[in-house]
């Protein structure tokens, strides 16, 4: 383990080594297997500009991706939130990826990140939130754990957001049954079967494929082949995953989430994962595993 900024400490095992930066949102800044970066790697970027967008990972609490028009309603009562994504009306996100953590616990191959949090006009209910980041095992293991401290129940939900690089030779396999359709103010509209398009059963490349949806009715696996290694991801308490492959970018996002886009405003519709309600004291909690190995694509 090593400190190499003030900011940032490396956990280092085996064949892994992790930049964790707990200032930046919880951010995993650099993830290596064997030296080569199996998440997306910006250099010293993300740190240097603050700019956690540009990190290899980062949770998302205490939801995921968009809540409409940043507005709910949740056991009678509505709650506006912060706009907190420049160029949309949304709340994007939750409120992790914009806080400063603090390191509860560091070793050689593992680290506690905390962050406590009040209730504000990001998130109006008081929780505790750890992501313990471990890489002892020949893997790296993520887990986040939300506790309500609030008075009151409160809807929540986990998930990350890790970027893996893109070549044309990346391929993706993994599963899944209904896909969230959007409308133009990227606010799920429909669910529908999952069009070929978007299926990736059998594995393959994801150069001709432009995506930016919500998925449901996924077991939580995934493989991410590359031209020399593999990755098998794992997810566990993750119904629901986001596949982000924007046109002309030399990445794509694979994120495990514990609730489909929008939820709480969508409602309760068959093929949408609703956001579970966490009495006073109860926590919520998710693991996410990668598993590198070597692989020559044929």
């Amino acid at each position: 383990m090593d400190t190499l900024t003030p900011d940032v400490v490396e956990l280092e095992h085996g064949d892994w080594q992790v930049d964790v930066c707990a200032s930046l949102g919880g951010a995993l800044t650099r993830v290596k297997w064997r030296g080569r970066p199996v998440l997306r790697d910006c250099g010293d970027e993300p740190v240097a500009a603050r700019n956690v967008r540009r990190a290899a990972c980062y949770p998302l609490v205490p939801y995921s991706n968009r809540i409409g028009y940043a507005r709910f309603d949740c056991n009678g009562h509505a709650h506006t939130l912060r706009a907190n994504f420049p160029g949309e009306p949304h709340a994007m996100h939750g409120f992790g990826w914009q806080r400063e953590w603090r390191i509860a616990a560091l070793e050689p191959a593992r680290a506690v990140l905390r962050l406590d949090h009040d209730g504000d006009a990001d998130w109006p209910y008081a929780c505790a939130i750890e992501q313990r980041i471990d890489v002892a095992h020949d893997a790296l293991s993520l887990e986040l754990v939300l506790t309500n401290v609030d008075a009151r129940p409160a809807p929540a939900g986990l998930g990350w957001h890790p970027y893996f690089p893109l070549t044309a030779h990346t391929r993706l396999r993994t599963e899944w049954r209904h896909v969230l359709l959007t409308a133009p103010d990227r606010l799920p509209a429909d669910v529908a079967r999952v069009p070929d398009t978007w299926r990736f059963d059998d594995g393959r490349s994801l150069a001709d494929v432009q995506v930016d949806h919500c998925f449901t009715g996924w077991q939580g696996n995934a493989t991410i082949v590359q031209p020399d290694y593999r990755l098998e991801l794992v997810a566990l308490g993750t119904p629901a995953v986001v596949l982000f492959r924007p046109p002309d970018a030399g990445f794509f996002a694979l994120e495990p989430v514990s609730h489909s886009n929008n939820v709480l405003q969508f409602g309760d519709v068959p093929g949408t994962v609703p956001m579970g309600i966490l009495a006073p004291g109860a926590s919520l909690h998710v693991v996410m595993t990668l598993t590198a190995s070597e692989s020559e694509l044929p």
